[in-house]
């Protein structure tokens, strides 16, 4: 017997009859009549636990960050000066845990299901944090903290105060267009703020096709999504800084 390992297995509960019913009373004269009746019932049961085992649950990330080579990169179009901790991620609350979603379009599109064997290392609020935070330390890092050379023209202007960043998350989830088939959907409205003031804002879709239809393809779609769309984010804040 080949154990089932479909992420919609259900388990279900059938009523048991009363020890001394009649009808209990009739099997166990049966019983003792065909003693191997007994053993066929009790290998079967054993080979159902042993199927219904459930598997270790896998934690997916996004690696280490890599190196980055500075070497080639553009100057910079705009100082930037970003506050300490501005990076501020609010999301919906069936993104609040760490379970990798997935809708299946086919059946439901409405439906939100999550994975019984996978799930993410961190909840995505914090993968998002974590990835960009990265990236504004590599694109942003010099513009945030090389000091203002004070000029003529500038001894005068106030120094402007720092932004902030607040990111809603709105779907990070893999979708099936058939059981083959999927690719994930990251929806995310980014707001720069300045003293509390939305000063710009914009709305973000990144869509990335699975090399898998299974939890291991949409994880690392889900990374190369994720890298899109953070260099997408920091490239629409610096043309809003720029003079």
């Amino acid at each position: 017997m080949k154990c089932s390992t479909h992420s919609s297995n259900r388990y279900l509960d059938y009523p048991q009859p009363h020890p001394e019913s009649k009808e209990n009373m009739m099997n166990s004269s049966a019983l003792r009549r065909f003693p191997f009746a007994v053993f066929l019932p009790l290998a079967l049961v054993l080979n159902l636990l042993a199927c219904s085992t459930p598997a270790p649950m896998r934690s997916f990330d996004f690696g280490p960050n890599p190196p980055v080579d500075t070497t080639h990169q553009p100057p910079p179009v705009a100082r930037i000066k970003l506050a300490p901790s501005s990076v501020q991620v609010q999301v919906s609350p069936a993104l609040e845990t760490k379970a990798m979603l997935y809708r299946l379009l086919y059946e439901n599109p409405q439906i939100l299901h999550q994975y019984t064997e996978s799930q993410w290392a961190l909840r995505p609020a914090q993968l998002i944090t974590e990835q960009f935070s990265a990236l504004v330390s590599v694109h942003l890092s010099e513009q945030m903290s090389a000091p203002t050379a004070p000029t003529s023209a500038k001894k005068d202007k106030p120094e402007e105060a720092p932004l902030q960043l607040q990111f809603k998350l709105q779907e990070f989830a893999q979708h099936f267009s058939d059981a083959q088939h999927s690719q994930v959907q990251i929806d995310i409205e980014v707001s720069l703020l300045r003293q509390g003031e939305v000063i710009a804002r914009r709305h973000f879709q990144q869509i990335q096709s699975c090399a898998s239809p299974n939890a291991e393809g949409g994880a690392h779609a889900m990374f190369l999504a994720l890298k899109a769309m953070n260099a997408n984010v920091i490239l629409w804040i610096k043309q809003t800084q720029e003079p």
